[in-house]
This record gives structure tokens, C-alpha cells and sequence, in this order.
């Protein structure tokens, strides 16, 4: 059996249908479903340092069958063949993988040191003139430095790799730095600062090891959410800081407005300019990761799969250039 690599565009030309494999990797998905049949099957996504593939585990036998969950690693052994310019697998087992795999060759990572990520952050901080919003973002971001360390952005949309959260909150940080430029009329300090917070409540929104594998959302990530709960921090740490009241409502409002729409999860719209900048600057550095990540698979003046969380649309490479997720963060 040949290891294929998971990367679902790099290696389309060179297995052909039916091409038995076995490969190792973390579970992205693993839904128990049922088939008009009746019978059991598991849909299920598993992913390894250079992409993810999709498969159906057809075999499945409740109550003999292994039961695995998100983020655990797994060998699996089945057949691929190729639908819609991407990789599909019919899953044969599923397993534990060897004992000489180790799971963290096979984990996603930032490209970017995140010591050097979280020194420019706090570095950024140091230059706000407000010393209230400077000290209150300082001691939330050193009070959550270790989890912003590994965290992901997400589990399975953008940043979604190990330092992903830090990554996407430095290149939203920036990218507010350059707004700020363009329109001197935005509040640098609040909007540097409610950047650089925007998104601290994910860190209890998911569970996440210190590989950066986030398994399923806790109990606050469903029932109250990493906008609410965002909020509720600032509010807490700000209170013991004795921060005044209408720096932590503007910067609350910032969190649980940057999402811009109820729909998308965000608790109000936003209602003044930089929340509204915050939450455009968020949604920017979020689509340009999914489409740099998906052109960076496929083969120049190629089409991807519809992307669903891009509303249905397909990626096309113009194969102008090399394409890289992520931003220009460190470099001067």
C-alpha cells in the first residue's frame, strides 16, 4: 500500500481511481451517520501537515467498531479516488496509528515562531498613548500568553493550524495599523487595541491540546460564545483594573460587534467607526487566509471544489504566482 500525501490538488495527477493507501493523521471529523438504508457509516475528515482529505467509512459496526473522536490521531486504510479535482476516500479501517508515528510531524503549524508573533503584539500595545486601553489589552494577553501560544484560530476554517488564533490577531493588528493610515480619522488606540482582543474568547470557545488540535467546543463555546465570553473578560479584567467604564464599553462593543451581522454570530452590529473597521478588517484577514490556502492546492489555471464556507463558490488559481497562506507579519 502506497502513503499518499493528504494535500487533496498536489498529488490529483498522480493516483489514479481505487488507489489503495494508508496514511496517518488527525481527525478533523468524525460524525456517526445513518443511511437511508438504515445502516451506520462515518463521514469523516482527517488531515495531516500538508492538507486534509475526506472520506466514508462504510464499514463501521456499531458497538465492535473503534470509536474515535476530533483530534485523535489515527492511521486510516482505504481506497481514493478522485471527484471534483479533489481527493475522496473510501475508508477500509480505521485504527491507531504505529507506535513509532508521531503525532506532531503530522500537526499544521503557523509559519511564523510565535515567541517572535506574541513579542511583536505586546510591541505594537506598547505604542498606545491611551495608558488605560494599553494596560488593560497588556494584562489580558500576558494572562492567556501560554494558550495564545498553540491555540488555533479555529477548528476547521482559517488559521486553523497550531498558533493559528496569535497569527490571525497579529495580522489583524497590522492590518488595523495600516488602516489607521490611511484614515486618520479612526481611533488608533481603540482600534489597535480591541483588534488584538477580538478574538481572546476563543480561547475558552474550544478545546485545543498543545499541538494546536482543537477537538469539539466546550460548554461556554456553545452556550455563550467567544464574542460574549471576549467581552466578559474585558469587562472583568478592566474592572479590577479600575478601567473607566466607557473604555471597556467601547472595546466590548468592539468584540461582540466584529462579526457584523446577527446571522454570522455577532451580539449587535456595529455602531461606531472602528468597531465597524474591526469587524471588516477581521472578515478580510479570514477570506484572503481560505483563498490563499485553497489556490496555494491547485494547479495553476485550475478550479477548485465548491467551497461552502465561501458561499458555494469555486477557486480558480490564475498561477500568476506562488500563493502562501497567511500575511507579511514580522517582516519590516
Amino acid at each position: 500500500m502506497a502513503n499518499i500525501v493528504l494535500n487533496p490538488f498536489s498529488e490529483a495527477e498522480t493516483y489514479s481511481d481505487f488507489t489503495e493507501f494508508t496514511a496517518n493523521g488527525i481527525l478533523k471529523k468524525y460524525d456517526v451517520r445513518e443511511a437511508k438504508s438504515g445502516s451506520k457509516y462515518v463521514d469523516l475528515v482527517i488531515s495531516d501537515s500538508t492538507g486534509e482529505i475526506s472520506g466514508k467509512f462504510f464499514n463501521y459496526e456499531p458497538g465492535v467498531s473503534k470509536i474515535f473522536s476530533v483530534g485523535d490521531f489515527v492511521c486510516i486504510v482505504g481506497k481514493v479516488k478522485r471527484f471534483n479535482n479533489a481527493f475522496q476516500v473510501t475508508v477500509d479501517d480505521v485504527s491507531n496509528p504505529p507506535a513509532d508515528a508521531k503525532k506532531e510531524d503530522y500537526v499544521k503549524a503557523s509559519p511564523y515562531d510565535t515567541t517572535a508573533m506574541f513579542a511583536k503584539v505586546i510591541s505594537m500595545i506598547s505604542t498606545v498613548k491611551d495608558d488605560e486601553l494599553k494596560k488593560l489589552t497588556t494584562t489580558i494577553l500576558e494572562k492567556y500568553h501560554d494558550k495564545l501560544s498553540y491555540y488555533p484560530a479555529a477548528k476547521s476554517m482559517h488559521h486553523a493550524v497550531r498558533g493559528g488564533l496569535l497569527m490571525h490577531t497579529l495580522s489583524v493588528m497590522t492590518l488595523a495599523e495600516k488602516i489607521c493610515e490611511v484614515y486618520p480619522q479612526a481611533d488608533r488606540d481603540l482600534l489597535i487595541c480591541g483588534a488584538a482582543l477580538h478574538d481572546i474568547g476563543k480561547i475558552s470557545e474550544m478545546d485545543a491540546d498543545d499541538l494546536g488540535v482543537a477537538g469539539d467546543y466546550t460548554a461556554d463555546g456553545n452556550l455563550v460564545g467567544h464574542l460574549v465570553r471576549g467581552a466578559m473578560i474585558v469587562r472583568f479584567v478592566g474592572t479590577s483594573l479600575k478601567t473607566d467604564d466607557e473604555k471597556l464599553r467601547l472595546i466590548e462593543h468592539m468584540l461582540l460587534s466584529h462579526h457584523g451581522e446577527p446571522d454570522f454570530g455577532a451580539a449587535v452590529r456595529p455602531k461606531f467607526l472602528e468597531a465597524y473597521l474591526l469587524h471588516m478588517i477581521d472578515n478580510m484577514d479570514a477570506k484572503v487566509y481560505e483563498f490563499s490556502e485553497i489556490e496555494s492546492e491547485l494547479d495553476p489555471k485550475s478550479f477548485s471544489q465548491k467551497q461552502w464556507a465561501l458561499d458555494g463558490i469555486t477557486i480558480y488559481n490564475p498561477g500568476r504566482k506562488e500563493v502562501k497562506p497567511g500575511a507579511n507579519i514580522l517582516d519590516d
